[in-house]
């Protein structure tokens, strides 16, 4: 299954339309993010103390139960995501001789 970077070149006008966009991508990779991977919203973390709370109860209970989740409102921006991933495949492209050698 190739890798895609599911906000590549697209400007989403709320965390809402992202979240659709992750759960669409999913559906194409044949995964139901509805209850395949739980979908997190970290800038939920800098709200009021009461959403912090159930913020970090339910990333404890899907860490628990999933082990993984797609994650959004990061505010990572999104040409230094793009940099990761194709840092990332340059690497896992090299010989596996050539990634295992220490430095």
């Amino acid at each position: 299954m190739a890798t895609q970077t599911i906000t590549r070149n697209e400007v989403f006008q709320s965390d809402a339309d992202r979240i659709r966009a992750v759960q669409d991508a999913a559906r194409k990779h044949g995964l139901d993010a509805g209850e395949g991977l739980p979908i997190i919203n970290l800038s939920r973390l800098h709200g009021p103390e009461e959403d912090r709370v159930l913020f970090i109860a339910e990333l404890r209970k899907i860490l628990h139960h999933h082990g993984f989740f797609y994650l959004v409102g990061h505010g990572v921006p999104q040409p230094l995501i793009d940099e990761m991933v194709s840092a990332t495949k340059a690497f896992f492209a090299l010989p596996k001789m050539r990634r295992t050698k220490l430095p």
